[in-house]
């Protein structure tokens, strides 16, 4: 075997060897959707998670003691849609609170902590290579009274989601789907219109 022959061979396997490890679009998805569903409520203290297996995401129902103090609950959830991540946190505060300046920057500093420790847990669960989140949108802040005393907060960012094949498949706004509905109807006219199972008239001539 020539010298060409032998260095040709060891180029395609190491370009091989290269494309087995990287992972699927569900392999990366799956890990993901781990390393959030680690997160659930108690899962910061040892008490309930065993020695060592902590972990600490920065989100406000961590403060204080679980059993003895009054907490503030919050949570986030992931969706992906095509090579999209969604990524939404709730919470609540009351209505003092809500017009504090620095809450904006306060959520949109949680929401940062949750995208890191999610980049950190994805490796833990076995997640091949580092998870990549790209071109983060603005968190998109809505705050909704629950009584005079209570407000609901939920925040909303996208990332792209880097090392899937999958592409960009957006949502149709409730306008979109509502003029689809009314173009539909609108295009069946009165002859095409569905007719009640009792109608017995004929059509005039």
């Amino acid at each position: 075997m020539s010298m060409e022959e032998r260095k040709d061979g060891n180029q395609d396997g190491v370009q091989t060897k290269r494309i087995n490890k990287m992972a699927t679009t569900l392999q990366i998805v799956t890990a993901l959707q781990q390393a959030a569903a680690n997160c659930y409520d108690g899962s910061h203290d040892e008490r309930f998670t065993g020695k060592d297996l902590a972990k600490e995401v920065g989100l406000r129902r961590e403060e204080g003691c679980a059993i003895k103090d009054s907490r503030v609950i919050d949570g986030f959830n992931i969706r992906v849609l095509g090579n999209t991540v969604y990524l939404s946190y709730h919470t609540e505060c009351t209505s003092k609170e809500s017009h504090n300046a620095k809450l904006s920057s306060e959520i949109e500093q949680c929401m940062a902590d949750i995208i890191k420790f999610l980049k950190k847990e994805y490796k833990k669960v076995g997640g091949e290579g580092s998870l990549s989140l790209k071109k983060p949108s603005e968190v998109d802040i809505d705050m909704q009274y629950i009584s005079r005393q209570r407000v609901a907060i939920t925040a909303l960012q996208k990332f792209e989601l880097g090392g899937v094949e999958a592409e960009h498949v957006g949502l149709p706004s409730p306008e979109d789907r509502l003029d689809k509905s009314i173009k539909d109807f609108l295009s069946l006219g009165r002859e095409q219109a569905k007719k009640p199972s009792n109608y017995t008239s004929k059509n005039e001539q």
